[in-house]
């Protein structure tokens, strides 16, 4: 007998990417120090995957708790951090390996509130145009 094939696999949406993390990260909007190897380091961008630290000297693969404050919140946040690469510019790309649901959340909170402030700049900013410019950038249809 003959069997009729199942049809193949159809995905909606597909990603072809090289970008390997899970969550959205953002440059904080006022200073972030961490504390990671003894040292204290500011923090360029963060997210509830990881963070990325201005390196002193660290290589990639360097494992060990770290601590850092979130702006506007009291508790501190304690994780065990790995430098997952050091790029070109001397920055760690680094992944938490060790935290907490509640530390998650903060941070997922935290990154929430610094889009929200951005999107509100970016209003604010586009609101203080002169009105012929809206105009013609909604001619174009740039502006709603």
């Amino acid at each position: 007998m003959f069997w009729k094939k199942p049809p193949p696999e159809r995905r909606l949406f597909e990603l072809d990417s090289d970008n390997q993390r899970r969550f959205f990260r953002v440059a904080p909007l006022s200073p972030i120090r961490l504390t990671f190897h003894g040292q204290s380091v500011m923090v360029k961008d963060i997210g509830a995957g990881g963070l990325a630290m201005a390196n002193r000297g660290w290589r990639a693969g360097d494992r060990r708790r770290a601590a850092f404050g979130l702006p506007a919140m009291k508790d501190r946040i304690e994780v065990e951090l790995e430098i997952v690469s050091v790029d070109a510019g001397d920055t760690c790309h680094c992944a938490f390996t060790r935290i907490d649901e509640a530390a998650i959340e903060s941070i997922h909170l935290y990154v929430l509130r610094v889009q929200k402030e951005a999107l509100r700049r970016r209003r604010k900013a586009e609101d203080s145009e002169p009105p012929d410019v809206r105009d013609r950038m909604a001619e174009v249809g740039k502006v709603e």
